[in-house]
């Protein structure tokens, strides 16, 4: 699920405690996608006891105690591994894509190679898809819809390199590569 990732990547940042990763998640993902605090102190718990995170009790100003979350280097690791690994096409949901491009807004550095991975993925699967689907009414109709969705995810993806200044790999044309004909032939 991508809230630990979220989560990972908010500590990223630096230590805080559960107040502050939430605020600080709902400063990422915006008035679309709210997290209920208890299952951002659930997934701290979860994290925190696969290794992913350490926490520490610190005293309070007014009195009582708060838990300070930190990344440990296996946390770390595996928010490179999430970065890096390219966010699969054939997912209908694109809020891991999402998820990927907030933290990427907050860290841009931390995930520049990642980014650009699926921006090429997307160019990619996009050229694939240049031309006209065979078959039914319906398998063109979804073919459009494909070609459609992954336009909008790389003028997304486009966007935020330009805005982040992360480096994007070259753009491609989305036209279908001629095939070569039979000398003479048309």
């Amino acid at each position: 699920m991508a809230v630990k990732h979220l989560i990972l990547g908010v500590l990223l940042e630096g230590e805080a405690n559960g107040y502050r990763v939430c605020a600080r998640l709902a400063d990422l993902t915006g008035a679309g996608r709210r997290i209920e605090s208890s299952r951002v102190y659930a997934t701290l718990a979860r994290l925190e006891g696969a290794g992913a995170v350490a926490a520490r009790v610190d005293a309070r100003a007014g009195g009582g105690t708060t838990r300070v979350f930190r990344l440990t280097p296996d946390g770390a690791r595996e928010v490179d591994r999430w970065l890096l690994r390219p966010v699969a096409i054939a997912e209908r949901l694109r809020r891991p894509l999402l998820a990927r491009v907030a933290i990427a807004a907050a860290l841009p550095e931390a995930a520049a190679a990642g980014l650009a991975s699926d921006l090429d993925a997307r160019r990619r699967a996009l050229r694939g898809l240049a031309s006209p689907a065979p078959g039914t009414p319906v398998a063109a109709l979804a073919s459009e819809r494909a070609r459609r969705r992954l336009a909008i995810e790389i003028a997304l993806l486009e966007e935020l390199t330009a805005t982040t200044g992360i480096a994007a790999p070259p753009a491609v044309s989305s036209r279908p590569t001629p095939r070569c004909a039979a000398s003479g032939s048309r």
